[in-house]
């Protein structure tokens, strides 16, 4: 049956407190408690410390939304809530903890980012997101860890490039090197450089000792507004959507600087485009917004700004942009 309107706002405006109960579901541990067999609603209140009475309340809930069911002898996991256990193998879990904590947060302040610009994080932490989580290591943790949950998506789009004609890559922001290592462990020839933060070292060093390919990487603790280690072939996955454009015009620019005539970098970012029905893209542009300033774009708008950085667009999918270095001019 076809909800009212209001009722159909009142749905969407209670989105906050779906949000909340994730993150409930994930903090307690409930969905982590909850396996391919039922477990009696006694037990997981034990487990999380969740009065029954009040747990009944929380799974009432997230029933509407397709969260969790009752089978005959207890708790059953549905489609959606097993992906919010922490070792699923597309699980969300990392990225409840941190949209519903700092971000969840932060989007509070979302007119005065629209009005005045600028990072509603920032404006409330007193600093910018990445010095923050820098200055927090638990918090920066728990952001590297979302980051490397959702690399899957990016790691398909790199592995469906041709990479026969690289040799060597540098992942630009590439955190603790997931996506890079992928690349590698397919392509024997490559050979590959992580750049990113110091905070993201040991954990980048990690994941290398354990990576068949990891003799052929490295990390490189820096900037990527600063100095850029030369290579044949450049990645930036979901970097760039972090900065305003004068930001992201010194990152394409260090690049360029870095980069020999020919040399080419592959840009894994959201391509905005107009269209119907419910669309995420949208959404992460005003998140971006609030939470560092950045944004997503439209083609023309990725176009004219990797021009810019002295790039040029030599093909444009919905998830990927390939680009050769401009030939600087004698």
């Amino acid at each position: 049956m076809e909800l009212p309107p209001t009722q159909d706002v009142m749905r969407l405006l209670g989105g906050y407190m779906v949000t909340q109960a994730f993150r409930v579901v994930v903090e307690s541990g409930l969905a982590d408690r909850v396996g391919d067999e039922p477990v009696p609603l006694e037990e997981l209140a034990g487990h999380t410390g969740i009065p029954a009475a009040q747990l009944t309340r929380l799974l009432r809930a997230l029933r509407t939304v397709g969260v969790f069911d009752n089978g005959p002898d207890g708790v059953v996991h549905t489609d959606t809530s097993r992906l919010l256990r922490r070792d699923a193998a597309a699980t969300v879990a990392p990225f409840v903890d941190i949209h519903t904590d700092r971000g969840y947060a932060a989007w509070a302040d979302l007119l005065v980012a629209l009005r005045e610009g600028g990072s509603a994080f920032e404006r409330q932490r007193g600093m910018p997101m990445f010095e923050w989580l820098s200055s927090h290591p638990d918090e920066g943790a728990r952001f590297n860890d979302a980051m490397a949950a959702g690399s899957r998506q990016r790691r398909e789009v790199l592995l469906a490039r041709d990479w026969s004609g690289a040799t060597s890559v540098v992942d630009v922001g590439g955190g603790t090197g997931t996506n890079l290592l992928a690349v590698l462990e397919a392509h024997p020839h490559l050979s590959g450089t992580v750049l990113d933060l110091p905070s993201v070292r040991e954990q980048a060093l990690a994941l290398m000792a354990t990576s068949p390919a990891g003799d052929r990487c490295r990390f490189v603790a820096g900037s990527f507004f600063d100095d850029v280690p030369v290579a044949d072939t450049y990645v930036m996955a979901v970097v760039l959507h972090d900065w305003d454009d004068e930001q992201a015009l010194r990152i394409l620019r260090a690049c360029r600087r870095a980069a020999p005539d020919g040399a080419r970098l592959v840009v894994v970012e959201t391509v905005l485009a107009d269209g119907e029905g419910w669309d995420w893209a949208p959404w992460m542009d005003l998140h971006m917004l609030v939470m560092l300033g950045g944004r997503e774009r439209t083609e023309a708008q990725w176009r004219q700004l990797l021009h810019d950085g002295g790039w040029d667009v030599e093909a444009a999918g919905p998830r990927l942009l390939e680009c050769r270095a401009q030939r600087e001019t004698p």
